[in-house]
């Protein structure tokens, strides 16, 4: 079996390939996270959305949740007035009546598959320390037995990082981390703002998605895979101080097999590196640097190629808009052509770096800022601005 061979695209993976790009049409600026948490979700793995209030995160976990037919969801926003009762079901008046202290979960987190806790870091002690068997063994004792919990992923979603070590073994819990900031295209903008057609909902029966999970855990790890991560990647890592369990390391191989297998390959290969960050950083403050580091030890050309559309981001970020003013307009007009020079030798250079995955995708970012200057250009002209 060979890396890079695309694997046969089952009736099941169709769907889930369908679901996917439903929910990119509906999200602008989501593709990446939705394709981790749909990964997330392949996987088994437990999943922290960060971003501030307003950025879609608990609509983009709940569009999650529906879209997968026949499983059980729960959602809840947790602060510190929220019970165990809301979260695990009430006490059974009729268990107590013959001595015993047992719940009535119907409905409730340990008979979901997928939840969300929104704002997960407000709710108590008593509520997070129940939490953490049910995530990490799928069980919850009740009263005197042990509830074996469908639960495939749970979503935690908060405005805020974790304040305070008590919190730390839940953080832990969370194999994915996600940052969602505001929309940041101007199109998009306008998209989000101007457009009223509702896009319908594509789904998948929970049937579908376990027989994804079974193809997803068969993608090959190819030793030569592994070497690059023992040998590479963990060691400049943990010189960085960025070290992780062994409970994490193993999570993130299987996370990777089912980032793979939705990317359509039946074998895990170096371009599918670029999620570590993702299921690395404690702040996402990190983030960059971690980035950095893992392009770097484990694929030197796409590690130059996000150089590159970094320096084009910044060109054109530095470019500002244009006046009014004739002799500014005029001004703006010469900085413009430079900054095009400039990206049209970057793309050159992309062109010698050769035809993978991450090199193409430099291509397309700066070919799409090269576009962004001139409709800026051609309005100039147009209106006279």
């Amino acid at each position: 079996m060979k890396a890079q061979l695309a694997v046969a695209k089952t009736p099941s993976l169709g769907r889930l390939h369908s679901v996917r790009s439903s929910l990119r049409a509906r999200f602008l600026e989501r593709d990446h996270v939705i394709d981790l948490m749909l990964t997330a979700v392949l996987a088994r793995v437990h999943v922290f959305v960060l971003g501030p209030p307003g950025t879609g995160k608990s609509a983009l976990a709940s569009a999650i949740v529906t879209s997968i037919e026949g499983t059980t969801g729960f959602t809840w926003l947790m602060s510190k007035f929220t019970t165990p009762e809301d979260v695990f079901g009430p006490l059974s008046l009729q268990a107590l009546q013959q001595g015993r202290f047992e719940r009535l979960t119907t409905k409730k987190l340990p008979e979901a598959h997928v939840a969300l806790l929104d704002e997960i870091f407000k709710s108590n002690s008593a509520i997070l320390n129940a939490c953490l068997t049910l995530m990490n063994e799928r069980q919850f004792m009740n009263g005197t037995a042990t509830l074996e919990c469908p639960l495939i992923t749970l979503i935690g979603a908060s405005n805020e990082l974790p304040d305070g070590d008590d919190l730390e073994a839940l953080f832990d819990r969370f194999a994915l981390r996600l940052v969602v900031p505001y929309i940041a295209d101007p199109d998009n903008v306008r998209r989000l703002l101007s457009e009223k057609t509702t896009i319908p909902a594509a789904t998948m029966t929970l049937d579908e998605l376990v027989a994804c999970q079974d193809e997803a855990n068969a993608v090959e790890v190819p030793d030569a895979f592994i070497d690059v991560i023992v040998n590479a990647v963990k060691p400049k890592l943990e010189e960085q101080g960025v070290r992780a369990s062994d409970r994490r390391w193993q999570q993130i191989v299987r996370f990777l097999q089912a980032y793979a297998y939705l990317d359509g390959k039946d074998a895990v290969s170096i371009d599918h590196c670029d999620v570590l960050p993702d299921l690395l950083w404690r702040d996402p403050a990190s983030r960059a640097a971690i980035t950095a580091t893992v392009a770097g030890a484990s694929n030197p050309t796409a590690a130059r190629a996000a150089e590159i559309v970094d320096a084009a981001k910044e060109k054109v970020l530095n470019l500002k808009t244009p006046e009014r003013d004739p002799q500014k307009r005029a001004e703006w007009l010469s900085a413009a052509s430079l900054v095009g020079d400039e990206l049209d030798s970057m793309l050159k250079e992309l062109q010698g770096l050769g035809t993978s995955r991450k090199v193409l995708d430099a291509a397309a970012s700066i070919t799409k800022l090269k576009k962004r200057i001139a409709e800026q250009v051609n309005a100039m002209y147009s209106t006279g601005a």
